[in-house]
């Protein structure tokens, strides 16, 4: 496994995704923290720490996301046709910025950029990017379907295909939601960098602050939806081109225990779920024990203690009066 080409671009994609995740979470807190007025000075220091290390990371983000990509062209091509909807093979193969993929007629619909998919994997614009209807070749199918014409064969094709609509819906929901990490990312360090982040007296910062508040999920759906992307995307396979999943499956398993196994697991990650969303919000609750808290006490512990002095002053001035 860790022989293997995509090991390492997988793993620093996870890793950056989980500290998009970090870094969205503290900002959402702090954002909440500076909307209601509670531990500014924490949640100033937290936010501007989580805005630099979210862009940061969304630049390495990109960067790891060009060179996963670049490997999948090279080792599974058929997964990167269906995240595109890619059916015909032609030269300057455009990218589509979102849509559908209309499977019956083979065709996608959505606006599109041309030439941009085949700059983005061959980084040439006119290299075209293979489609499905040349995969897998002839001579592939031939050698698991020996006797059959390469009618029959084009007819046949489709069964080595993932879902191609649910590939591609899932991996154009990554990129718009990847996007607007980065975009949000870099829009905090912006108006960080201008002195305008924190002015929660100003309505427009005030709803930006709403919305980082909420983009806590956009990660996540993020890490999610690459997730889908990746185990549908490889379908019909367990290990690509050599056992389908059809043909690794146990055959002592019935199909009752493994839907009482996933109801269990389910049950077991709601509970954990709801515990951790619990604990969590107590803990957003509660807040921090800053110094804002401790300083504020100190404050009124020493007023406390001035007026019981001056009052102890002017009953002893009194006394030495009457005397």
């Amino acid at each position: 496994m860790i022989g293997n080409p995509s090991s390492l671009n997988r793993i620093c994609h996870v890793v950056f995704g989980a500290w998009l995740v970090g870094a969205f979470l503290v900002m959402s807190i702090c954002a909440w923290y500076l909307l209601k007025g509670r531990f500014t000075t924490f949640a100033r220091t937290s936010m501007t720490v989580a805005a630099c290390f979210a862009a940061f990371t969304t630049v390495l983000q990109s960067i790891s996301a060009d060179s996963t990509a670049r490997g999948v062209v090279r080792t599974q091509p058929i997964k990167l046709a269906s995240m595109e909807g890619v059916y015909e093979t032609h030269d300057y193969t455009p990218m589509t910025l979102f849509g559908y993929v209309d499977t019956k007629n083979q065709t996608v619909h959505g606006p599109q950029i041309p030439a941009l998919l085949s700059f983005l994997c061959f980084h040439n614009f006119k290299q075209p990017v293979q489609g499905l209807l040349s995969m897998p070749s002839d001579e592939f199918l031939a050698a698991r379907n020996p006797g059959l014409s390469p009618e029959e064969l084009a007819k046949i094709r489709p069964n080595y295909w993932p879902v191609v609509g649910a590939v591609f819906q899932t991996y154009h929901l990554m990129i718009c939601i990847g996007s607007a990490v980065f975009g949000l990312s870099f829009l905090a360090l912006t108006l960080l960098w201008r002195g305008w982040l924190f002015k929660t007296e100003n309505p427009l910062i005030r709803f930006l602050l709403w919305i980082y508040v909420f983009a806590v999920i956009a990660p996540q759906i993020c890490m999610q939806a690459g997730w889908f992307t990746a185990e549908m995307g490889r379908q019909p396979w367990i290990v690509y081109n050599m056992l389908k999943t059809s043909d690794g499956l146990s055959r002592a398993v019935q199909a009752n225990q493994v839907v009482f196994s996933i109801i269990l697991f389910a049950l077991i990650y709601i509970l954990l779920f709801v515990t951790f969303i619990y604990l969590l919000n107590s803990k957003i609750q509660h807040g921090p024990d800053d110094d804002e808290g401790h300083h504020t006490k100190a404050i009124g512990a020493s007023s406390d203690a001035s007026e019981i002095a001056e009052d102890l002053f002017s009953r002893k001035g009194r006394a030495s009066h009457q005397e």
